[in-house]
């Protein structure tokens, strides 16, 4: 769906005030997809500029709480040791 929203408008020509202009015309199709984009990539940009938002450092904390967090398996494990009783 996506994808199809891309390509919603098109570059049309349409008269205004006696005078031709090239204007994107969405033609009743939807693109919110590619608004939602563009602000996201807007406020990532202002983000890095107004309050110096560090991506390097914020993927790197990421990375470490990743190692932190147990795996599904880990969990399921200790949630099973602590239905049966068995605390290993």
């Amino acid at each position: 769906m996506e994808a199809k929203q891309l390509v919603a408008e098109e570059l049309v020509e349409k008269l205004v005030n006696g005078k031709f202009r090239l204007l994107w015309d969405a033609k009743g199709r939807r693109n919110e997809a590619l608004d939602c984009l563009v602000y996201a990539s807007a406020a990532l940009r202002v983000s890095v500029q107004r309050w110096q938002l560090d991506l390097e450092a914020l993927a790197t904390s990421r990375k470490s709480e990743e190692q932190d967090t147990p795996t599904l398996e880990q969990l399921a494990a200790m949630l099973a040791g602590g239905v049966n009783g068995n605390n290993h």
